[in-house]
């Protein structure tokens, strides 16, 4: 059997099922309505209300936690952030050079990842700029190629198109 024979006749097959699919799909849908009664679709409906303002009450109870958890660390961290105003308000004297104020692990963590970060930079800026160096150099020495090949065709006498 050629294998268009078979696709034809699985289409066919499909399309005559179809209805039946349907049709045994609403009686279904009508059955399961019909053996409810009223009472207990009211008692559906009000188990689903309660549930919704179950979960209506939990989300509002997780978004005040999550409020008072965000205002926590926004005290704390305006709180870790003091000291260093304090540092930056006092005017710098031999003292003070002597015995630098002590930095939270945190900012010490903070300050050390921008100094890496920022080497990482000069580092990605300096291979860039190299590269335009190595392209420039590259343009130049086709350039020069470039007129000295035209200058020895001129030499010669070669022409782009020559007419014989």
């Amino acid at each position: 059997m050629k294998l268009h024979c078979v696709s034809r006749f699985a289409v066919a097959a499909l399309i005559c099922l179809m209805p039946v699919a349907a049709y045994s799909a609403q009686s279904q849908a009508s059955d399961v309505g019909g053996d409810m009664s009223a009472e207990e679709l009211a008692a559906i409906a009000d188990h689903m209300r309660a549930t919704s303002e179950m979960m209506r009450a939990d989300l509002k109870k997780a978004r005040a936690r999550f409020e008072a958890r965000k205002a926590q660390l926004d005290a704390q961290h305006e709180v870790e952030a003091e000291p260093a105003k304090k540092v930056a308000a006092i005017p710098t004297n031999k003292a003070s050079k002597q015995h630098p104020p002590q930095e939270s692990a945190a900012k010490s963590l903070a300050r050390r990842e921008a100094e890496r970060e920022q080497a990482e930079i000069n580092a990605m800026e300096e291979r860039t700029a190299r590269a335009f160096a190595e392209l420039k150099a590259v343009e130049d020495k086709q350039a020069r190629a470039a007129k000295a090949l035209t200058e020895a065709r001129r030499q010669v006498g070669v022409t782009a198109f020559a007419e014989e």
